[in-house]
């Protein structure tokens, strides 16, 4: 009977790990630092260091919102967009967000935040 009860039991403690992993994946603390990489307004989220940045594009505009690892929004600080040429455009604050419009949006590589608080970041440009 013991030999029975061990044979049983092998394969399902040899598949524990491999279920604590899943879950471990599927179900994550939005609350816990760096545990929420969801967009939050429907753009794309990029993590640089500590900051989350969600990238939205609509028609010819780019808006650019910060918040720290565990989603609280950060000050948006200042930026501007850097074109392939090597020139650049600043970007506009609009309360809580930068944003890039006409050129800066349209043919920007990337672009480059200097957050309120906080070393400068270095964003792609959504394609």
């Amino acid at each position: 009977m013991e030999r029975l009860l061990a044979l049983l039991a092998t394969p399902v403690l040899a598949v524990l790990p491999l279920l604590a992993f899943v879950h471990s994946q599927t179900h994550v603390d939005p609350h816990a630092p760096h545990g929420d990489h969801r967009p939050h307004r429907g753009g794309d989220v990029v993590m640089l260091g500590d900051v989350h940045v969600e990238v939205v594009r609509t028609d010819a505009v780019v808006h650019l919102y910060l918040s720290d690892p565990v989603r609280r929004p950060l000050p948006p600080g200042e930026g501007r967009a850097v074109h392939a040429d090597g020139s650049s455009t600043p970007l506009a604050t609009e309360g809580d967000h930068l944003v890039a419009r006409g050129r800066a949006a349209r043919f920007a590589e990337h672009y480059e935040i200097v957050p309120a608080s906080g070393a400068p970041l270095v964003v792609p440009a959504p394609p």
